[in-house]
């Protein structure tokens, strides 16, 4: 598959956080450029067809790259170093 420009930026967005889980309400509001149909069809897309991240809800709705996701935004090592944190550390 090949990546939109929109799907790239969000994929950045997790690399220049360093963190492999962001709150969905976060990108929306950090990503200007586009609009809010364009994002939720970006990430319907990378969720989908591109399987680099997956979506969560506990009362607020969380989005969390694959390993495929990791690998492309240079977050290969989080994946290791989260694995091992105490269950009580996560949030």
């Amino acid at each position: 598959m090949r990546l939109q420009p929109i799907d790239v930026y969000i994929l950045d967005y997790f690399r220049r956080n360093e963190r492999p889980k962001i709150d969905f309400a976060e990108l929306s509001e950090q990503c200007r450029t586009y609009n809010c149909g364009d994002i939720e069809a970006a990430v319907t897309r990378l969720e989908r067809e591109a399987h680099m991240l997956r979506r969560h809800q506990n009362g607020r709705e969380w989005l969390e790259l694959t390993r495929e996701g990791r690998r492309y935004a240079g977050l290969a090592a989080a994946e290791s170093l989260e694995r091992w944190e105490p269950l009580e550390a996560r949030v």
